[in-house]
């Protein structure tokens, strides 16, 4: 510190001085350092703090994910299966790190386009439908207040504010996908970590006792309908169309599929429709895409293995699921009662859990939801809402149609049938009561982290509308 103070001479230490001169601005910066750090220490020294420690890894990522908005995407990925960090609200529903990540990768976005004076999103078709049922939502919101129904409540405005952002920041994933990844290469390290992870569960899965310590890795929540469909998906669109691929890791990721259905048809996953039905779907169709003609004996095929094995027919029809069956067959008509009150922008969001009181279901005056996401969809959001959100679903459809002569083999044809495929089988799984839009008062917040693997996977496909078209002898995997 002392060497520091060498040259500096008070009848020296004008502004003008110091300005026009390096040398003492270089050394009147040495020092101003050194106080700083002594001055902190100090402080820091009085009062410690786990936050002193925490504050600058923070910032440290928060500028790496600034300057490599793919790191930030992958990471977002990751938390969502493996960290299980949640911001307590007061109510059943903690804020997850997903539905924190979110805005926060959006703010440094959005820093990003003011510092370079261009807010703009890539020109994608699935841009408007999106637009429109962020703004439906918005509006939806407001017109809860009215009284549509004078003897019914209002959910209380922390649920409307948390089902709002639940399809605000499922927008954002996607947007933050098919914006911020400008390199294949991190579109692949999102595939690649996700399968990875995902085969550590389901190994854990098939371990049986044993591999519980293992599987409790994954939070809750993080394993919900859609984890599954986009497993196989994934998993299967490479297997069958990245020929790049090694045929051992080819095999390999067969292998995954396979042992993912043997999970989940075994044991009480059984009965769970949802945690198959969907994937079987998906897989259906990239069989399809693969072997259009063999397709045909797949299904003649699967259909004599489900009347040999009668009992994986009716695990679907008796028992919980009758039951399941039977209640949400009473609360459809119930939900059009109150989808009548407000048929065009519906009673606001979480709004009609507190409408259902007013009418009996089953002889019982109680609040419950709808098991079904596109019902939940209209209910809040009307029909305009559900006008936007199916122009959305189609337009991606629509992109991933028009991509598939684009790469003619390697890892990007194999996302885009994969992706097309999860598409699938995430809309089959909103009619079975599993959610892409999970609902506050169902499944929760918590719902984010599963559902928010459809919308992150999804805007890949956008990345790939932005390349130019690449033959398989120049696609690396």
């Amino acid at each position: 510190m002392l060497n520091s103070l060498r040259g500096l001479y008070p009848r020296r230490l004008s502004l003008t001085h110091i300005l026009q001169s390096p040398v003492a601005t270089r050394r009147l910066r040495q020092v101003l350092i050194v106080a700083a750090t002594l001055i902190l220490a100090y402080n820091f020294g009085r009062r410690p703090s786990l936050t002193y420690v925490f504050l600058p890894l923070v910032l440290v990522m928060l500028w790496l994910v600034y300057t490599r908005p793919g790191l930030g995407v992958v990471g977002l990925l990751v938390s969502a299966i493996v960290v299980p960090f949640a911001l307590g609200t007061g109510t059943g529903s903690p804020l997850n790190i997903v539905l924190l990540g979110i805005p926060a990768l959006l703010g440094l976005w959005l820093v990003e386009m003011v510092r370079e004076r261009q807010i703009k999103l890539v020109p994608s078709a699935t841009n408007l439908p999106l637009l429109g049922l962020i703004a439906t939502i918005s509006v939806s919101f407001v017109v809860g207040y009215l009284p549509w129904n004078v003897f019914a409540e209002l959910a209380p405005v922390r649920a409307q504010l948390g089902e709002w952002a639940v399809f605000v920041f499922s927008a954002g994933a996607f947007w933050l996908v098919a914006n911020r990844i400008r390199d294949v290469r991190w579109l692949k390290l999102l595939v690649w970590v996700f399968l990875g992870l995902g085969s550590l569960y389901i190994a854990s899965r098939l371990m049986g006792s044993a591999g519980a310590r293992l599987s409790a890795l994954w939070t809750y929540g993080s394993t919900g309908s859609l984890f599954w469909v986009w497993l196989v998906a994934l998993a299967g669109g490479q297997a069958l169309f990245n020929h790049n691929l090694a045929w051992h890791w080819r095999a390999a990721l067969a292998g995954l599929v396979g042992a993912t259905f043997v999970v989940a048809l075994t044991g009480e996953a059984r009965s769970w429709a949802s945690g198959w039905v969907p994937p079987l779907l998906a897989l259906g169709l990239l069989i399809w895409f693969r072997w259009p003609r063999g397709s045909l004996l797949l299904g003649v095929a699967v259909a004599l293995l489900a009347l040999i094995d009668l009992p994986a027919i009716q695990a679907v029809l008796v028992g919980n699921n009758q039951y399941s069956v039977l209640t949400r067959g009473a609360a459809l008509s119930i939900m059009l009662e109150i989808i009548k009150t407000s048929p065009f922008l519906g009673v606001g969001p979480a709004n009609y859990y507190y409408y259902t009181p007013l009418y009996p279901i089953l002889g019982y005056y109680v609040r419950f939801n709808s098991h079904n996401q596109y019902v939940d969809i209209v209910a809040q959001t009307g029909l305009v809402g559900m006008f936007f959100f199916t122009w959305f679903a189609v337009a991606t459809g629509r992109v991933g149609w028009s991509l598939r002569r684009k790469f003619s083999d390697g890892f990007a044809r194999g996302y885009i049938y994969a992706a097309l495929a999860g598409l699938a089988g995430t809309l089959l799984a909103g009619t079975l009561g599993d959610w892409f839009l999970p609902f506050v008062y169902n499944i929760g917040l918590v719902g984010f982290r599963t559902s928010v693997f459809g919308w992150l996977f999804l805007g890949g496909l956008v990345v790939f509308e932005q390349l130019p078209a690449r033959p398989a002898a120049t696609e690396n995997t």
